[in-house]
């Protein structure tokens, strides 16, 4: 080899030797920048080129990416059933559970001492803040789901805006490493894709493949996201809903791509929100509302049989049906009549104020389904307008209205048909399941038609009795299945324990896979993180070798002045 091309090569070693300097120093400086993958220097035989490359595992950043989707999804389900549990406010002084309590104390009052004004009023204010614990704690839950609601649009959001960076940067990668070996990887930019990837497969599962050219292909399940040059973002899609059989609480939207329309899967934060809106915060407030129902139409059916001590002189039923002509039957529906009337009858008794005379008249509910002669609401506004001293009809929402004439009043009772708790007549709830939940209006009007005894005199005490015993014992329940044959209380302490049980699930679910993804970060950070120590004896060794390269020029250049001179 002659001495020309030993300081040609010389040269080129220290043009190696000063790169491979500055990329120890990069990583010296990144050492602490989170997700910064090393930079490693590549040589050509001869040590004639050289490249800087990042020190990757693909098989590794794909573990990783899964690893972040469950750690995510499962952290979103932990926080929510923590956040149920925060609302529930168990074992404080303002829980529901404390309400139920109160509110059966109260009822237990009026048994002892049914003629006590004060405590009949006591057991009003207690109905009533029971009611309104219901309400709070159903809007609590409520406003947790409207935060669902929020939090997806803005996963969407920035999930594509996740995508469209992924999508510029592969377009700048590409153009950097496209003169091959010569040039280096564009590790700065390749680390923002990376991290940007990463991000995105917390809020959806993600694969990614890497082409030839240094771009990458990103995957959603079944659907790609991008693919060479294309891009497709995600969308929220409402439900479609059937306007004549609407559900009673509006599911979640699906997410779908916007090219494709192909449905992502669940799984990620979004997968996890969209699915707690439904599964967990949505079921917890069906339960809410079947126990709302239970307890009102329990409640409802034992008062509508007694009487006050005043009777009514007008009263207007809090609910109606779409057709008044039909079978009360066929009427029976949430947004109709919530709790089935059954055949039977009530008694309607009309009192001459004058001479305290009572007139007891049957009012017989037909719901045999036979004869095609089933009690429709017309049919029931007539049988009363034939009882004399009352006179019915139904105002301009469709609600039956009953009024005495002038010297009379009358009450309801008696009633083994359900008619009067369905339509919502000498009731003591307003309402039908935990967002509506009421004390029922005319009690708050005239509190001594609150239904305690069951026309004996002021003493008797025969219908909150029964109302005790309905509240102690098991539930006859149409509106919710899970409640019948179970206390109130005891089906509370199952949707709280239901809380409980499934937070401690979850968190512990949480844990375990945000230690999966930790590991794994961890086994990242052996790989592709810098060593401080290693790098540090990476520079001394540079440094020789450039020192060595450069004393070969030195010498060479003495040798080439010699020979020259002779």
């Amino acid at each position: 080899m002659g001495l020309s091309a030993v300081l040609a090569k010389s040269a080129s070693a220290l043009d190696v030797y000063t790169t491979g300097l500055a990329v120890s120093g990069n990583n010296l400086a990144n050492a602490a920048t989170p997700g910064y993958a090393r930079e490693e220097l590549s040589l050509s035989a001869g040590l004639t080129q050289a490249g800087v490359r990042q020190s990757v595992n693909l098989h590794l950043e794909t573990r990783l990416h899964a690893a972040a989707t469950g750690a995510a999804g499962s952290g979103v389900t932990a926080e929510l059933f923590a956040g149920l549990e925060r609302v529930l406010g168990e074992l404080t002084d303002g829980d529901l559970s404390t309400a139920l309590s109160d509110f059966s104390a109260a009822v237990g009052a009026v048994v002892a001492e049914p003629d006590s004004a004060p405590l009949r009023q006591s057991l009003l204010d207690e109905g009533a803040a029971l009611a309104g614990d219901f309400r709070s704690l159903s809007s609590r839950a409520a406003d947790i789901s409207d935060g669902l609601a929020t939090r997806a649009g803005e996963l969407v959001g920035e999930a594509n805006d996740l995508i469209e960076e992924v999508h510029s940067l592969n377009r700048q990668i590409v153009l950097l490493e496209r003169g091959g070996f010569a040039n280096s990887d564009a590790g700065q930019i390749r680390d923002k894709r990376y991290a940007a990837m990463q991000r995105l497969s917390e809020i959806v599962p993600l694969e990614f493949r890497e082409t030839k050219f240094g771009a990458v292909e990103l995957r959603s399940g079944d659907d790609w996201l991008v693919l060479g040059d294309s891009v497709q973002t995600l969308e929220l899609v409402e439900p479609v809903i059937d306007a004549q059989n609407p559900p009673l609480r509006m599911p979640s939207p699906r997410v779908r791509t916007s090219r494709t329309h192909s449905t992502l899967e669940g799984g990620g934060e979004l997968g996890a929100v969209l699915e707690g809106a439904d599964r967990i915060v949505g079921g917890f407030l069906d339960d809410l509302d079947g126990l709302a129902a239970g307890l009102i139409e329990a409640v409802n059916r034992v008062h509508s049989a007694g009487r006050g001590t005043e009777g009514f002189s007008n009263v207007t039923a809090s609910r109606t049906v779409d057709d008044p002509a039909a079978s009360l039957a066929a009427s029976v529906s949430y947004f109709e009549l919530p709790f089935p009337p059954a055949h039977g009858g009530f008694t309607l008794t009309v009192v001459n104020q004058a001479t305290g005379a009572e007139t007891d008249t049957r009012i017989a509910i037909d719901l045999d389904g036979l004869n095609g002669n089933d009690t429709s609401l017309n049919d029931l506004v007539a049988a009363l307008n034939a009882v004399d001293g009352v006179s019915a009809g139904l105002d301009s929402r469709g609600r039956l209205t009953m009024t005495a004439a002038s010297g009379r009043q009358f009450h309801l009772g008696e009633d083994d048909s359900g008619v009067l708790a369905s339509l919502g007549l000498n009731h003591f709830f307003d309402g039908r399941d935990a967002g509506s939940i009421g004390l029922a209006a005319s009690l708050k009007a005239n509190p001594a038609l609150l239904a305690v005894g069951r026309g004996g005199g002021p003493g008797d005490n025969s219908n909150v009795l029964a109302l005790a015993d309905a509240l102690a014992g098991p539930v006859r329940s149409s509106a919710n299945a899970e409640l019948n044959g179970k206390t109130i209380d005891g089906r509370f302490a199952e949707i709280v324990g239901a809380v409980n049980r499934g937070s401690a699930a979850e968190r512990a679910l949480a844990e375990a896979a945000t230690s999966h993804r930790d590991a794994l970060a961890s086994q990242r950070e052996q790989f592709s993180g810098v060593s401080l120590d290693e790098e540090a004896v990476r520079i001394m060794e540079l440094q020789r070798q450039y020192q060595a390269s450069a004393r070969v020029i030195s010498v060479t250049d003495s040798l080439l002045e010699t020979l020259i001179n002779m």
